[in-house]
């Protein structure tokens, strides 16, 4: 179901489609969205302009690369797109980086992870 454009915020915002846990960083009218997890088991939380994993230690900027040393390779990205001011999200189309052979790990997180994921309280 496509979102519509207004209520995507510039920066960085959460959103669960369909069963998938993604963030959507918006510049302007570009959408780039990512998958909330890696394989084996993480998750991440925004902290300032990085995504951070809290249990590894891993900090990717917002294009999805990596920005530290325990940060191994890019994060998944999931399509979108902005067709007529509506953001469109494709949660079966994920892209991993050139040679990942891993499946990409799709968490179930808990309701209102988008809160705690965009105001986490240690990063």
């Amino acid at each position: 179901m496509p979102i519509a454009l207004r209520l995507v915020p510039d920066g960085v915002s959460a959103h669960q489609v369909d069963v998938v846990p993604m963030f959507l960083v918006r510049h302007g009218n570009a959408i780039t969205g990512f998958l909330n997890g890696l394989p084996p088991r993480r998750t991440f939380v925004v902290c300032g302009d990085a995504f951070v994993d809290q249990t590894g230690g891993g900090r990717w900027d917002l294009a999805g690369r990596p920005s530290n040393s325990t940060a191994e390779r890019d994060l998944d990205q999931v399509a979108a797109d902005v067709v007529g001011g509506r953001v469109r999200v494709f949660p079966q189309r994920i892209t991993q980086p050139a040679g990942e052979r891993t499946p990409p790990f799709i968490p179930r997180l808990p309701p209102g992870w988008e809160r705690t994921a965009l105001s986490p309280t240690n990063c």
